[in-house]
């Protein structure tokens, strides 16, 4: 029973809280007190990083990746470590979303018997829709904080590739990865961004009342795009209809290539107890009923493969090309769809992407309304979220989870 969301609880967490009881006024920084959940392959000092695998479940990090030491000196508390979908959901084709060998299956708290958590930052979102943690940082490769936060009826931000830092993130694909907030309200996620950015010039300012007024919105076409399309109207945007169905910038290949050459890079920097993949792979098989129940066909194929940098280079500057044009063409101010059907381009472009809780769907699952800016627009996009979320209103609070135990 339960979310089964947290794998860990910080052990110093209320030791923390105490130091920060006696902090003066003016020693008090603009997270002071707040509680934090991290994805599990975020690495922090006292604590396992196993991105949810067996091998390196006791492996404690001798010290805080970049992005967890800013929330500290903003006077934050690591409250743990949430489960994920394991190695950011590349094990096997057949594992379910937000399942790791740590800890089992984490469950969506709007329906735990039945509605997937999705991923890979599966339970950084279960765990903020449950009220286990006000906010969380998660990672996105391809659409795995999107996802999540949409099901979960979350804010969720992946800003432009490089912002956050992912020195001491356990990797996917280091051309791709991006650490995010998830959280209940734009305003949320913003100050949780504010404070992990590597760069405090590129934190983001918010509006009070910011408006869609006029804001020209390319509307990619698909399941529910039109009821995305009657809400931005309503708000005074002006949606430009586009079909991404054939844009397609190696998004797979550049994961299965560059997986075991980053793992390798992070498990010798950081001293993981297996060094590559194919390591990884021997070890499961020993055990594969504990370390690998659904099979682990995608370790095995990232293990051999390979992509040359330049390959992937190529990719990165097509798809952002492909970004600008579309927004000179259509002269957009930002791009939008519904949930997470179009992450791919935005990945690949390094684009910052967020998604706002935009009610349910015909089944009663929450969905989000997701809003994309070219690379280095995230306080323009964040606006854009903002004024969406406030004219909107539509954040759905689970229950299911209370029936649940």
């Amino acid at each position: 029973g339960g979310i089964n969301a947290v794998v860990q609880v910080n052990p110093e967490a209320m030791a923390r809280a105490r130091a920060l009881d006696a902090a003066r006024d003016k020693d008090k920084g603009p997270l002071y007190g707040i509680p934090v959940l991290l994805k599990d392959n975020i690495n922090a000092k006292g604590m396992a990083t196993s991105a949810g695998t067996h091998a390196p479940m006791n492996y404690e990090p001798k010290d805080d990746a970049p992005a967890v030491a800013r929330l500290l000196s903003e006077q934050a508390i690591i409250l743990g470590k949430a489960n994920l979908s394991e190695l950011a959901n590349f094990v096997d084709e057949n594992m379910p979303n937000g399942y790791s060998s740590r800890l089992g299956q984490t469950r969506n708290p709007f329906a735990p018997g039945y509605l997937s958590p999705l991923g890979s930052s599966a339970g950084s979102a279960a765990a903020v829709a449950a009220n286990l943690a006000p906010v969380s940082l998660g990672t996105e490769t391809t659409g795995s904080i999107i996802a999540p936060a949409a099901i979960h009826s979350l804010v969720g931000m992946k800003p432009t590739w490089g912002r956050i830092s992912t020195e001491g993130v356990l990797p996917l694909a280091a051309s791709l990865d991006t650490v995010g907030p998830i959280a209940k309200s734009v305003r949320d996620a913003a100050a949780l961004y504010n404070a992990a950015v590597s760069d405090p010039a590129q934190r983001v300012v918010l509006e009070a009342r910011p408006s869609l007024a006029g804001k020209r919105i390319g509307l990619l076409k698909g399941e529910n795009s039109d009821l995305l399309k009657d809400a931005l109207i309503r708000l005074g945007a002006v949606p430009v209809d586009l079909d991404w169905q054939q844009a397609y910038f190696g998004n797979e290949e550049i994961i299965t290539g560059e997986f075991a050459r980053d793992f390798a890079a992070f498990a010798d920097k950081h001293g993981l107890p297996v060094k590559t993949l194919r390591e990884l792979a021997a070890y499961n098989a020993q055990d594969m009923g504990r370390r690998a129940r659904f099979g682990q066909g995608l370790i095995l194929e990232a293990a051999e493969a390979d992509i040359p940098r330049e390959q992937v280079q190529q990719h990165l500057a097509a798809a952002r090309a492909f970004l600008r044009e579309q927004a000179q063409q259509h002269q957009l101010d930002a791009f939008a769809f519904y949930n997470d059907q179009g992450c791919a381009v935005p990945c690949v472009a390094g684009a910052p992407m967020v998604t706002v809780p935009f009610g349910k769907n015909q089944f009663e699952e929450p969905v989000g309304a997701t809003f994309v800016g070219l690379p280095d627009t995230d306080q323009a996009l964040m606006n854009l979220a903002l004024a969406f979320e406030q004219g909107s209103s539509m954040r759905q609070i689970p229950t299911g989870y209370l029936d649940h135990q």
